[in-house]
């Protein structure tokens, strides 16, 4: 079938309860909590709006709070609105190194939080850019 785009790894008894988050990044050049995990979690998009009408660098981190340390995840230059994780689906270009395109961010495919990790924004212009995050708490 034409278009049909099934997840992969996706079961009929998927686990947990869906949710969103929306957070605005406030201050500049600083980082900003976007969603502090309370039970394991799986984030299944994250999606970043530009309200600014210009062209603007954001960078997604995640606190790992079993090794103290914050790392960067993507770096992206969004103008209107740019999908920073989205999960895989059948026959995605994300996996084919035959693909490859220089100089192009291809969005992450899977996060996995473990309870007390954060994932973490910043961009150089204050109150410009929305984070929002796609997610299934308690999962499995």
């Amino acid at each position: 079938m034409a278009g049909y785009a099934y997840p992969v790894g996706a079961t009929t008894a998927d686990t947990g309860t869906a949710t969103g988050v929306t957070e605005q990044i406030a201050s500049a050049n600083t980082l900003t909590t976007i969603f502090t995990a309370t039970a394991k979690t799986r984030v299944n998009s994250v999606l970043v709006t530009n309200a600014s009408g210009g062209i603007l660098p954001v960078e997604l981190y995640v606190y790992r709070d079993s090794t103290d340390s914050t790392f960067l995840l993507s770096r992206v230059r969004v103008f209107r609105s740019e999908y920073l994780l989205l999960p895989l689906v059948s026959g995605d270009s994300r996996v084919d190194e035959s693909v490859e395109t220089p100089g192009v961010n291809k969005p992450l495919t899977e996060l996995v939080l473990q309870v007390g990790d954060i994932v973490k924004a910043k961009c150089p212009k204050a109150a410009s850019i929305n984070v929002t995050l796609d997610l299934k708490e308690g999962i499995k």
